[in-house]
Order: structure tokens, then C-alpha cells, then sequence
């Protein structure tokens, strides 16, 4: 299965949640976790267990932490990403009418399509060649839907 494109600040604000809920899970169970093991708590549980639930909870503070410093790398990028996929879609904007050259008189409907649309993924892949692919399928679809599916 292909990798779906996520916008930057889709991307961020799914770090910080998640960095977010894990650190504030992982305090919660930590501190229950030792609250039992120190008698306060009373639960059916050895220290084995305790020791268990406590290695977890420790574990999911530092999956928060790190998903947090995932967040704010990408938060650096937002503003670069954003500005580079709008020249993308100005320069495809600009160029998309000299797509598809590619001669379709003897192809049927469906065969008219995929020409079409390899037409079109070729020349943004020639313009753009270290285009992440979800990205280019994005918009290879924006493009056909402007030059062949207009209402």
C-alpha cells in the first residue's frame, strides 16, 4: 500500500497529541503504580507485576518525550514544506496545458486515462525528481481533475 501525503501541521499537531497523551498517561501510571507499591493503593498485584506496570508507564514518558522532539522538528519544516508545495502547484498550474502530448487516437476511454495521467505524472516527475510519491500521485489527481474533469 502506497504512503498517503500529510501536510506539515497535520503532521505536528498529530505528534504533539500524541506526546501529549502518552506523557500525561505515563505520569498518571507511573505515580499509581508506585503508590501501590508502597502500600498506599491495595491491589491484588506482586511486586513482579507492579514492576511490570511501572516499567510501561515509565516507557510511555519516554515515548512522549520523543514524540514531542518529533514535533518540534517538524514544526521547523512547516513554513519550508508549505512554501515548496505551493511553487510546486504554481509551476504545475503554469505548465499543466503541455502535459499530455502523447498521441491517444487508437486507445479506448480507459486506456485514454492512464496515458493521460502517465503523461502527467512523467512531466512533474521530470520537473520535480525527488518528489515523495504520495505527493506526486496528489498531485498528478489534482492536475487531471483541472485539465479533463473541469465543470
Amino acid at each position: 500500500m502506497a504512503k498517503q501525503y500529510i501536510e506539515p501541521q497535520k503532521r505536528y499537531e498529530d505528534h504533539k497529541s500524541t506526546g501529549i497523551l502518552f506523557l500525561v498517561l505515563g505520569i498518571i501510571g507511573t505515580i499509581a503504580a508506585l503508590l501501590c507499591w508502597m502500600d498506599v493503593f491495595k491491589f491484588p498485584l506482586s511486586g513482579f507485576q507492579l514492576g511490570i506496570l511501572l516499567a510501561m508507564f515509565v516507557s510511555f514518558i519516554g515515548f512522549g518525550f520523543w514524540s514531542l522532539k518529533c514535533a518540534s522538528e517538524v514544526l521547523k519544516t512547516v513554513d519550508t514544506e508549505n512554501n515548496q508545495v505551493a511553487d510546486m502547484r504554481k509551476w504545475i498550474e503554469e505548465n499543466r496545458e503541455t502535459f499530455c502530448v502523447s498521441d491517444t487516437s487508437d486507445l479506448t476511454d480507459d486506456e485514454i486515462y492512464f496515458q493521460r495521467e502517465q503523461d502527467i505524472h512523467d512531466a512533474i516527475a521530470a520537473q520535480f525528481p525527488n518528489l515523495e510519491e504520495s505527493l506526486l500521485d496528489i498531485f498528478v489527481e489534482e492536475t487531471y481533475q483541472a485539465l479533463f474533469e473541469q465543470h
